[in-house]
């Protein structure tokens, strides 16, 4: 079934984090006059009042931000690449913002793509005239510019001249139609409208389709690392941002025994795309939460570390569409550049295969959408690289459910895995009211594979469904759309007759908070599983998950280190061919705390988290996450997904 009907464009009790860390954190064509630059001066009328966006002041975004928001609209890669020259050229030329100089000139190229009279080559981002003017379908009455800082600069300046900025107009302006007599007649971008193009709704859609999208009501990511000791000793670690081209940015921290550590990536980089590596002086326990506020769009991810990095990745889950952006992440930690081909196995149609190549310590990023062939489809992904790499996904949606029409917006992020496997296990699941549970698997091999995957639900039911799968492809089944299955929480389990990656996504409506979240399933379950991340906070519903598979009861033992607080040590045990679900508040109170679940019987332990987040920079946001636990301790994680700003 198709999980998107409507298009986005990329819009994006509040608690903060933890108490540590809890402070406060922004055509016009005209005669040609006579009139000469000094007589204009001495006879300047007063401006009148004017109402509106003004075009002069402080830009309400970053150049990161614009450039996010360009490319997730489909921006040709050069108008991506021209973002920073509006923010450097528009200080200097009156002070014009140069995010409305910049959402102008989206709206006047079509992001770039222009596709009418004039194109690139004119080096003209907002359709100036030549001083004669002419003709809309007379190419030669558009003004060719020498380069594209003459072109933004000549923009800029109308802008000023319009704006009645200081130190307007000017001599030294490469602007053809700088005539005086426009000195501040529009000093909003409203007033815009019917002066600089015709049509009375010019300015207005500047503002509303462009400017505001871009901004958002709210706007922000911020990057957490969690960090669990669950040895009886203590241990050093190191957290160490790493952006392309800059020298890492590090945190050293001691780990008290079985104890959680937090750092705020925000404070350790400005901004910007960031990879994060963790390494320690004994084995312990790393995860990423991220909480974003886009446009509009608000939700939040956790992932678990990677350890180590490999030259094989698979990704279950893939869904693009105008209603889904999807981004495909590479991280190379290693000293040489890497070459790699991320082949996108389609659902319905063959696969496709895009070429990356990685610089050093350096990321790459695949956007599902500029892929031919993805503009509206559900796909797997495997990696292949030629030297060790990390590989994430992050998708950011307005999901419409194809049963009730609901919308539900946000974003989520998973891991991928180094490896497949012939059985698979997910502790989370919920196909009842405001919940929708979608199972993904992916075959990259070749030729068919046989899938039989079984539903536990909580009442001590199962439903099996079986199917047959091509080569090279991925299948998609809607959880509650099965007998038995719908208004049930439930765990699955999946076989495969040839190796597969199998994941989930989950699209919510908790508690008045709507969002997503996917988790990779795990291939086999375990005596041992740690959380590095829970917070049980105001604000802040945390839920552990536990679900056993097999045929001999769990006898569990829950450590739980509270962050600057004792631990806290608490048994249950989960019957055969069932679940059992623990929420975090009851287990320790209103705190920040990671776990170690311990069982007698392999289980799989998974944590599903839905929130009302407060940015410690001021805005807010809720959504929901969920993460498949950690079995394996380590010196070395590494997270390829990230961002800060």
């Amino acid at each position: 079934m198709d999980r998107d009907e409507s298009r986005w464009g990329f819009n994006g009790g509040m608690t903060s984090r933890g108490s540590a860390l809890s402070r406060s954190r922004a055509r016009y064509c005209a005669p040609v006059l006579a009139l000469g630059l000094a007589g204009f001066l001495a006879v300047r009328a007063p401006l009148a009042e004017a109402v509106g966006t003004f075009i002069v002041g402080t830009p309400r975004t970053t150049v990161d931000n614009a450039q996010l928001w360009a490319a997730h609209n489909r921006a040709t890669p050069e108008f991506v690449g021209l973002a920073p020259l509006f923010w450097q050229i528009a200080p200097t030329r009156g002070g014009v913002r140069a995010d409305i100089a910049y959402a102008q000139s989206a709206k006047e190229t079509g992001y770039g793509r222009f596709g009418g009279v004039i194109d690139p080559t004119f080096k003209n981002p907002c359709g100036m005239k030549t001083t004669a003017g002419g003709s809309n379908s007379d190419p030669d009455a558009h003004k060719r510019f020498a380069s594209w800082e003459e072109g933004i600069t000549a923009c800029i300046d109308h802008l000023a001249l319009y704006a009645g900025a200081q130190g307007y107009p000017r001599a030294d302006s490469p602007d053809p139609r700088h005539f005086p007599f426009l000195f501040g007649t529009a000093r909003t971008v409203e007033e815009l409208s019917g002066k600089w193009a015709p049509s009375p709704d010019y300015g207005f859609s500047i503002v509303r389709d462009y400017l505001n999208p871009m901004i958002g009501p709210q706007s922000g990511f911020d990057e957490w690392i969690l960090l669990m000791n669950p040895s009886e000793s203590p241990v050093t670690a190191t957290v160490s941002a790493e952006q392309t081209g800059r020298a890492p940015v590090t945190r050293n921290l001691l780990l008290a025994p079985v104890s959680r550590a937090t750092v705020l990536i925000d404070e350790l980089i400005p901004e910007g795309d960031v990879s994060v590596r963790v390494t320690s002086g004994g084995p312990i326990v790393a995860e990423r939460a991220m909480y974003f506020s886009y446009r509009g769009w608000g939700g939040g991810a956790t992932g678990e570390g990677v350890a180590p990095p490999a030259t094989s990745w698979f990704l279950a889950e893939g869904y693009e569409s105008p209603g889904f952006d999807t981004f495909v992440l590479l991280y190379n930690p290693g000293p040489i550049t890497a070459t790699a081909t991320a082949t996108f196995l389609r659902e319905v149609g063959g696969p496709i295969p895009v070429p990356a190549v990685i610089p050093p310590k350096g990321r790459f990023t695949i956007t599902a959408g500029d892929v031919p062939g993805l503009g509206t489809a559900s796909f797997s992904v495997a990696i292949a690289s030629d030297q060790l790499v990390l590989v994430e996904r992050s998708t950011y949606f307005d999901y419409q459910s194809p049963v009730t029409g609901k919308h539900r917006k946000g974003g989520s992020a998973s891991r991928a895995v180094d490896s497949l496997g012939t059985t698979f296990d997910l502790a989370e699941g919920y196909s009842g009211p405001g919940f929708e549970t979608w199972v993904l698997v992916a075959n990259p091999n070749p030729v068919p594979v046989d899938i039989t995957a079984t539903y536990l639900t909580d009442a001590g039911t199962s439903t099996i469904e079986s199917f047959a799968m091509p080569g090279n492809s991925r299948h998609t089944t809607l959880a509650g759309s099965l007998p038995g299955v719908a208004g049930t929480s439930h765990a699955t389990h999946v076989e495969a007759s040839m190796p597969v990656a199998v994941e989930r996504a989950e699209y919510f409506g908790y508690g008045g908070i709507d969002g997503g979240s996917t988790a990779q399933a795990t291939p086999s379950p375990g005596g041992d599983w740690y959380l590095a991340e829970g917070y049980a906070g105001a604000g802040f519903d945390t839920w552990i998950l536990l679900s056993n598979p097999g045929p001999t009861p769990a006898d569990i033992t829950m450590t739980l280190a509270p962050e600057g607080g004792p631990p806290v040590v608490t048994t249950s045990q989960v019957a055969p061919w069932s679940r059992k679900t623990f929420n975090l508040g009851n287990l320790v109170g209103p705190l920040a705390a990671s776990t170690h679940i311990a069982a007698t019987a392999p289980i799989v332990v998974e944590r599903s988290i839905y929130f009302d987040y407060q940015s410690p920079r001021g805005w807010k946001v809720s959504g929901g996450s969920a993460s498949m636990g950690i079995q394996a301790l380590s010196s070395e994680w590494f997270f390829a997904e990230g961002y800060v700003w």
